[in-house]
């Protein structure tokens, strides 16, 4: 008996320290409640709170139940925070499945305990080495924010996307493709572009953080995508990058609402970025759409942040800038070579200077390979072919680097801001009016060029309203664009992609269709093909068709086909556009339309541009001329 007294009483210290220090415990809380924690910035930013303006709380935006503590958390901050520290007091070991609290939150876990103190005694640290593993085989040393361009053959690129590197100690510009990156998306495999648009648009999908090897995401964007990629190199301190990887460890398995204009990929790199460095609030700064450029901006703002941009040029990039240098023989003998039209030992090839056959010979050989990779060209003999290729090149004894593309001049953090406030005086219709137009988002092809995707357009949900002053004044919306997408992409001898344009919106139709001058639903879309005459100057010919759809209309709705060719030049302060339009009405009289018209844009700063559209428009027999003078202003 007294032997079993004797183990009862050695046993007690051991059962109290197993059991939860449940007055600890209540300190804690009481304290984290005196200090406001629960409303603390930095809290919020860590379970990725923000306001709901209805009814005065908070919600997450994430959506994945384990990723709070609290069966409130979501919409609790305060009830998220004592759960939480709750659950620090865990006994919970590490297995493969598993994580103990301290190491599935363990941002959370550091931040409250820099603001608590915890008293390690009565809150025994936890060991988290699959995290420790995880975190010195990425072996951060600095942070770099990724910028692939805009892609218009993805719904989901339209205006870019951004992702985040995290660099090894002493690498170079070749060695940080091996880096890690973090990059966010939503989870789909959809490929038609209207699926994805309406899902995007309402929240369909849900988005969530990924891990990969950075070499993985250039072969999608650089040599797939055919996407240029620029690198912001980051000022983060040691201890702002091991919070940063704290919380992208924490965010691993969860979830998030995705939406293509605010809470998408840009938006959620913020959101690390705010927990990496407190106080900088970026996500605040975005509260109802979230452009990438304009989230490199935001970031880029912060005193000291940048170090260094390196651009990364796409495949096709380089490869355009190789062919465009050489001369017309040249290209021809690249393309028949490249296309196993002309044999490796034609005559021709083998009368040019040895510097130009081994030109064409490389080139031949990154063509084809070029076209293979992205799915173009198939050919079960490719690979041998291409062993033959390099092996002509092999024999020839001249060595030799291609001229690297040169670095643009303009960066797209230093293009004109997406927004834009467009005051307008003109006259159409016999009319002189006043107008005043807002786009949110975020580049038309006379809009200042620099920093933006050439030959590309995206305009959403651009509202004007107007002012007639001729007659009874009167004030109307005139026009709402939803969406107004043109990719113009030159064709030449290697590369014949087909330029298109999609508008969809309501607009006031012409008088002459019906004089009520109703506000009618429109498609306007069309296809065909662009030339490049120069450098800066592009010919495009499409063909066309549009639906108008009004109950006032005589006929309801109605359908038109025709054609345009149009002329864009592309300056360094100045842009000019030409258009020449007919379309025939089938079901509004059986009509002819035209419309011929010249705009001509100069930039006047950074943010400001002046805008000159003028020309001819209506029944061929009944032509009209309208003038407009705009100041746009970009913010």
């Amino acid at each position: 008996m007294p032997r079993l007294l004797l183990l009862c009483l050695l046993c007690i210290p051991l059962l109290a320290a197993a059991a939860p220090d449940n007055a600890y415990q209540q300190q804690l809380i009481a304290r984290a409640h005196v200090l406001h924690l629960a409303a603390d910035p930095q809290w919020h930013a860590l379970l990725h709170y923000i306001p709901d303006e209805l009814d005065g709380g908070y919600h997450s935006l994430a959506v994945t139940r384990n990723f709070f503590n609290a069966p409130d958390g979501r919409d609790d901050p305060r009830a998220e925070l004592d759960a939480t520290l709750r659950a620090f007091f865990s006994d919970q070991p590490e297995t493969d499945t598993k994580q103990n609290p301290q190491c599935a939150f363990i941002a959370r876990y550091h931040w409250l305990d820099s603001r608590l103190h915890f008293d390690p005694q009565r809150l025994p640290v936890r060991q988290c080495p699959r995290f420790e593993q995880w975190y010195h085989a990425i072996d951060p040393a600095q942070a770099t924010l990724i910028f692939p361009a805009a892609y218009m053959n993805n719904p989901s690129s339209m205006f870019g996307h951004t992702l985040l590197r995290i660099d090894r100690p002493g690498q170079d510009e070749h060695s940080r493709l091996i880096s890690y990156s973090i990059n966010f998306a939503a989870q789909t495999k959809e490929t038609n572009g209207v699926v994805f648009a309406y899902k995007g648009l309402t929240g369909g999908y849900i988005g969530s953080f990924s891990i990969l090897p950075y070499y993985q995401k250039v072969q999608e964007y650089s040599n797939m995508d055919n996407r240029d990629i620029w690198e912001y190199q980051l000022h983060l301190t040691p201890p702002e990058i091991r919070r940063l990887l704290e919380h992208a460890w924490e965010l691993g398995p969860v979830g998030f609402d995705y939406y293509f204009f605010t809470q998408n990929c840009s938006y959620q790199l913020l959101t690390l970025l705010d927990v990496a460095r407190p106080g900088m609030n970026l996500t605040a700064q975005f509260p109802d759409w979230a452009i990438p450029s304009d989230t490199i901006k935001a970031v880029l703002a912060q005193k000291g942040m940048l170090k260094k941009v390196v651009y990364r040029p796409s495949a096709y990039t380089k490869l355009s800038y190789r062919l465009a240098a050489m001369d017309p023989e040249e290209q021809r003998l690249t393309y028949g070579i490249a296309k196993r039209d002309l044999p490796l030992a034609d005559t021709q090839l083998k009368r040019l200077p040895i510097t130009q056959q081994a030109d064409v010979l490389e080139a031949a050989y990154d063509y084809r390979q070029y076209m293979y990779v992205s799915r173009k060209w198939s050919d079960e003999d490719n690979n041998l072919y291409a062993y033959r290729l390099l092996s002509a090149r092999s024999k020839l004894a001249y060595t030799s680097d291609p001229d690297p593309v040169p670095t643009p001049a303009v960066r797209p953090d230093q293009g004109h801001d997406t927004a834009r406030a467009a005051f307008t005086a003109g006259r159409e219709w016999d009319r002189d009016y006043l107008q005043i137009a807002l786009r949110p988002a975020y580049h038309d092809l006379l809009d200042p060029a620099g920093g933006y995707t050439k030959g590309a357009q995206i305009d959403f949900f651009d509202i004007a309203l107007r002012r007639n002053l001729t007659g009874r004044p009167d004030t109307r919306l005139q026009q709402f664009t939803l969406l107004d997408i043109l990719s113009l992409a030159p064709r030449n001898r290697f590369f014949s992609p087909l330029s298109w344009r999609i508008a969809v919106g309501w607009k006031r139709v012409s008088p002459q269709l019906d004089p009520g001058e109703p506000l009618a639903a429109y498609v306007d879309g069309g296809f065909g093909p662009t030339y490049a005459l120069s450098q800066r100057t592009l010919l495009t010919a499409m063909v066309e068709a549009q639906a108008l759809g009004s109950d006032r209309l005589p006929t309801g709705d109605t359908l038109a086909a025709g054609g345009a060719l149009s002329l864009l030049y592309t300056g360094g302060d100045m842009n000019l556009r030409l258009l020449a339009r007919r379309r025939h009405y089938y079901t509004a009289r059986n009509s002819e339309w035209a419309d011929y018209r010249a705009a001509l844009e100069f930039k006047l700063g950074a943010q400001t541009s002046l805008r000159l559209d003028a020309g001819v428009e209506g029944r061929p027999d009944n032509l009209f001329w309208n003038a407009a003078l705009s100041l746009n202003r970009y913010f």
